[in-house]
């Protein structure tokens, strides 16, 4: 019996070993924010003196998650309802459902949308909006409106392990 039962642990932590490897957590310069993403995910950032553009994606998908930190938050609702109307000059921008929640205790707006790309082919996407010590974040992912549904538990799951600092 003691030999199943230490054969059980040994095999529950080379899979938790596994799961942890499995992922790499990116932080950024200013030490704004942490994040967790698989580790088959490419990630890029690009900077100016306002606002640092962050892009995680997949290097199989075009699908991406990208977060944009800024060092002039406004109050949550504010800087949601900026935010909101700016995805509103997207092409055939329609507001799916919006709602609040906490991402890690903090909380954030968030909204589901869908808009046509450059493109026309139909977009779906969904925006988060945090604000942290006077610094606003905003969490997105937009995929193909036919993959939304299939493809949002992955983004979601690395929402989740989002940390600001």
């Amino acid at each position: 019996m003691k030999k199943i039962v230490l054969a059980t642990a040994c095999f529950l932590l080379v899979m938790l070993c596994n799961v942890q490897s499995q992922q790499k957590t990116i932080t950024d310069e200013g030490r704004l924010f942490s994040i967790n993403i698989p580790s088959n995910w490419m990630s890029t950032s690009s900077k100016n003196v306002w606002v640092t553009v962050y892009v995680f994606n997949d290097s199989m998908s075009t699908d991406q998650l990208m977060m944009i930190s800024s060092k002039n938050g406004k109050n949550l609702k504010d800087a949601y309802k900026a935010n909101k109307k700016g995805q509103a000059g997207l092409k055939n921008f329609k507001l799916i459902e919006e709602g609040d929640s906490q991402i890690n205790g903090e909380p954030c707006k968030w909204m589901v949308y869908t808009f046509n790309g450059k493109d026309g082919t139909a977009v779906k996407g969904k925006q988060c909006t945090l604000v942290k010590s006077g610094k606003g974040f905003i969490l997105q992912y937009i995929l193909l409106e036919t993959k939304f549904d299939a493809g949002k538990e992955a983004f979601e799951k690395v929402i989740t392990t989002l940390k600001l600092i």
